[in-house]
């Protein structure tokens, strides 16, 4: 949620506030490694998902589920424009991994590995790799 909000709500602006600064800066910095709304906002995005998995580590299941079945909402309803604002999003700003989908439909093919990965047997625990 929190990249797909960037895309939505900060990319296009910070996009343009960039393309206006690099004119007037060195030639290095302009053509070697020019910043993008990509890269200025990762950071902050990593330290905000951080955050947040500090705090859902001490909610409880009914609070997840809660929590869960809002995001999924509010995902459905922003994921149009989403879709939209990602494909034009220039070749530096596209996040290879696609994290941003891992949530949409509460699916993700990513998800059957991590138990395993993280030595949780789903068939011990009862639970549904889904």
């Amino acid at each position: 949620m929190t990249r797909k909000l960037c895309v939505l709500n900060v990319h296009a602006p910070l996009r343009e506030r960039l393309q206006q600064e690099l004119k007037t800066t060195s030639e290095l910095v302009r053509f070697v490694n020019p910043p993008t709304a990509f890269s200025m906002l990762y950071p902050a995005e990593l330290a905000q998902n951080r955050r947040m998995f500090a705090e859902i580590r001490r909610w409880s299941d009914n609070q997840l589920r809660t929590q869960l079945a809002e995001l999924l909402q509010i995902e459905e309803k922003i994921d149009g424009d989403f879709q939209a604002a990602r494909a034009a999003l220039t070749d530096s700003e596209w996040q290879i991994g696609g994290f941003e989908g891992y949530g949409l439909g509460g699916k993700h093919y990513g998800f059957k590995a991590m138990p395993p990965n993280l030595g949780i047997s789903l068939a011990e625990s009862g639970e549904s790799p889904e």
